[in-house]
């Protein structure tokens, strides 16, 4: 079987003491037919300098440098500029086994699969690297899109980019949401909705998850928490116009997303009618009825049904269990 080119986007931003580390995994790749795509995204620290220092080192690095636009539009411009037939994501705090990309294609290739997926590890910063490379085999399952749908909502399978290798055909058409974090949970359903692909999950742990403060996904409240709502309320609305076998699960995960939302934002949110809270209220309120499904727990659908009745108890009463 001939060897597939495989692009792998990495977007850059302040991240000078973790890129080296990141490009370094990719560099010792079983795989070999890489192109490397470092998407300096106006990075002010020294990363613009060491992406260019790491693309004269190996041939198989193209840097882009452009003005900061955030995750989205780097891995757009990642995306536009591939030439391989296979994509994948790779975050530059992050890093992968030596092994994964060549296991992850042989997958696709032999299954004729669409998208593959992998696990994912959690590091720390101290975590020994390179790390201990993988047993060179692994356990996969065919998953359609709709199932692959409801285990996202109910948070038995991955919705980043990061852990799958994707055919790059699969983005033809499709392209991230600039201005928007918890993107990935928004692209990937709507690809998965309005496309029919193979796709097949791994037991393999190939990639090294770095887990740090200041993360977006470390982050409390915020702009991700909110985006999170605004984008599960956008995919509830696309589920009911074309997938509505698809609605209750994404309805169950847009209630849990506002559960989360209530639970953090700042109580001034309530006094000042703060417009993502009335969003949110109003959102809670028309959809209610699926308080009951099995997803929530026994604490959230009382909280939930709390704040249908009094928001300024209910949220009393989250702040009174946060402390504890």
């Amino acid at each position: 079987m001939p060897m597939a080119k495989l692009s792998v986007i990495v977007p850059v931003y302040n991240v000078e003491k973790y890129l080296q580390r990141c490009v370094d995994s990719l560099l010792a790749q079983t795989h070999e037919d890489l192109e490397i795509l470092l998407v300096n995204d106006g990075s002010t620290d020294g990363s613009p300098a060491l992406c260019d220092a790491c693309a004269k080192k190996d041939a198989r690095i193209r840097v882009i440098h452009q003005k900061n636009g955030g995750l989205s539009a780097a891995r757009n411009t990642g995306i536009d500029a591939a030439t391989g037939e296979y994509l994948a994501f790779l975050d530059s705090d992050d890093y992968v086994d030596r092994a994964t990309y060549s296991l992850l294609l042989r997958e696709m290739q032999e299954r004729c699969a669409d998208i593959v997926g992998m696990q994912f590890e959690r590091v720390s910063e101290d975590s020994p690297f390179p790390p201990t490379p993988k047993e060179p085999s692994l356990q996969a399952t065919k998953i359609s899109n709709e199932e692959y749908i409801k285990a996202m909502c109910s948070y038995r399978a991955s919705c980043s980019f990061c852990d799958k290798v994707f055919k790059a055909s699969v983005f033809d058409g499709y392209r991230f949401t600039v201005g928007k974090t918890n993107e990935d949970l928004l692209l990937l359903t709507t690809i998965l909705v309005k496309e029919r692909y193979d796709i097949w999950q791994t037991d393999y742990h190939g990639y090294y998850y770095l887990v740090r403060e200041g993360s977006i996904t470390k982050s409390h409240f915020g702009a991700s928490i909110t985006h999170t709502v605004y984008n599960c309320r956008q995919l509830q609305e696309l589920i009911a116009a074309e997938r509505g076998e698809l609605y209750r699960s994404i309805t169950e995960l847009l209630l849990y997303q506002i559960r989360t939302f209530l639970i953090l934002m700042p109580v001034e949110y309530i006094r000042e009618k703060h417009p993502d809270f009335l969003f949110a209220k109003k959102l809670l309120h028309d959809n209610k009825q699926h308080i009951r499904g099995a997803f929530f727990s026994k604490k959230d659908k009382l909280f939930l049904r709390l704040c249908c009745i009094s928001m300024p108890f209910a949220k009393k009463v989250a702040n009174l269990i946060n402390k504890k």
